[in-house]
């Protein structure tokens, strides 16, 4: 497992955030790392469980060399092997609750060790409010030092923010993670192609470990190439994409479908569907002159930017339904013709009443009598004929006349319809 493999263990090996390290380092040199607890914050995938490691690792070494952990001592090694007796990491996700805390609490008085319990809590912000609240006294009375690694810090209790000392992490850059990927691939001898790394790190988000992760998935089945990245990790199909948006911009239905056909048997309908508002607002940052990713065809994409208006393709990123989470082959090939309709005008937001005929419709102002709101009234079809005192006036007079009818206990459900149609007429 590359992610495993190639895991920091000194804060020289982690990437980017410079400046924290060496407040830790110093921290380190200089011993006052007993006098806080920490807390380090950030997006995911941004390193903050592998920082708070480390530098829990070199508060128990017994020979830092120049603030960063020895891994060689006896306490680094029991540290490695998960036998630290004055450690402890535990997932607050799963071991958040308060008796959990009480109980490393109640241990506190019977160390032996004459060090400081360290224990660091991954995913804190999972922890109850009334489990932070058990550390509040010790943390204020350093008897313990706590490392609370989250992404959420909003959600850690202010009482706890300010007995601590915070680090907030920044998203590692895709200079730093394609270091990390050739860097890999030239200790595992794999031949690469460099476009290929690009598009795995700007498909990673910022997050080295599922850049590292997606490296490792290629790898296993050939060279790291443009080619196998697109086939196995779904990069790289911004070509087909833009072609499917230019169709729709064209209003060519036959083409739309052909291409849309083709992806599904590529691509899973959900990855489809984010591509297409990926390729869409990578449009828009291209019309700005923002920057876009390197598996972004530029080429197509001018192409596109050329043959139609920047109005044009604003409406299409506006008509896009941007809201769906779980979207099936059906649902996708609804939701494209539904947006050749919207762009085209073959759709109207307007929704379409039936009326019978010789039926004369005249625009009158709303309705203030309660008792005269008919049935559609109350249902919603026309909402500015009821105010909202009136709907609970209206609500009430069914309550009261659905009361009466059923009070008859004889009367059937046709005849309970018909007397309840009759009260409205």
């Amino acid at each position: 497992m590359f992610d495993i493999k190639y895991r920091p263990i000194t804060f020289n090996d982690v990437i980017g955030h410079s400046h924290i390290k060496d407040i830790f380092i110093s921290r380190i040199k200089d011993g006052s790392f007993t006098e806080k607890s920490y807390i380090i914050a950030g997006p995911h995938g941004s390193g903050k469980t592998t920082l708070g490691r480390i530098f829990a690792r070199a508060m128990s070494c017994d020979n830092p060399q120049n603030g960063e952990p020895c891994n060689i001592c006896d306490s680094c090694v029991n540290f490695f092997s998960e036998n630290q007796m004055n450690f402890e990491e535990r997932d607050a996700a799963g071991h958040g609750t308060i008796d959990w805390v009480r109980a490393i609490v109640d241990t506190l008085g019977h160390n032996l060790f004459g060090t400081k319990k360290i224990i660091l809590f991954d995913e804190s912000h999972r922890m109850s409010k009334e489990s932070q609240d058990v550390l509040l006294k010790p943390i204020e009375d350093r008897s313990i030092i706590c490392i609370f690694c989250t992404t959420e810090l909003n959600k850690m209790r202010a009482a706890i923010r300010s007995r601590c000392e915070t680090f907030e992490l920044d998203r590692i850059t895709n200079k730093d993670i394609i270091t990390r990927l050739e860097h890999i691939c030239v200790q595992e001898s794999l031949t690469y192609d460099k476009t290929a790394i690009n598009w795995i790190t700007d498909q990673c988000g910022g997050h080295v470990r599922d850049a590292i992760n997606s490296l490792e998935q290629v790898s296993k089945v050939g060279d790291i190439t443009t080619d196998n990245v697109k086939e196995y990790l779904g990069i790289g199909w911004s070509t087909e994409i833009l072609g499917l948006i230019e169709n729709i911009l064209a209003d060519d239905m036959k083409n739309t479908m052909s291409i849309l056909d083709m992806l599904l048997y590529k691509l899973s309908p959900q990855d489809i569907y984010e591509s297409i508002l990926n390729n869409l607002v990578n449009l828009m940052y291209l019309v700005n002159s923002l920057e876009v990713p390197s598996s972004f065809d530029q080429v197509k994409a001018k192409d596109i930017v050329t043959g139609y208006s920047v109005m044009n393709i604003r409406d299409l990123v506006s008509k896009f339904n941007k809201s769906s989470k779980y979207i099936t082959r059906y649902n996708l090939i609804c939701e494209v013709t539904l947006l050749l309709d919207k762009v085209h005008g073959r759709f109207s937001d307007t929704p379409i009443m039936t009326v019978k005929k010789d039926v004369v419709i005249t625009n009158t102002s709303p309705k203030k009598d309660v008792e005269s709101l008919t049935p559609i009234d109350h249902l919603g079809m026309n909402p500015n004929s009821v105010t909202r005192k009136s709907m609970s006036t209206v609500e009430s007079n069914i309550h009261r006349r659905k009361l009466s009818v059923s009070q008859n206990s004889n009367m059937s459900s046709d005849d309970f319809a018909k007397k309840f149609s009759e009260e409205w007429e």
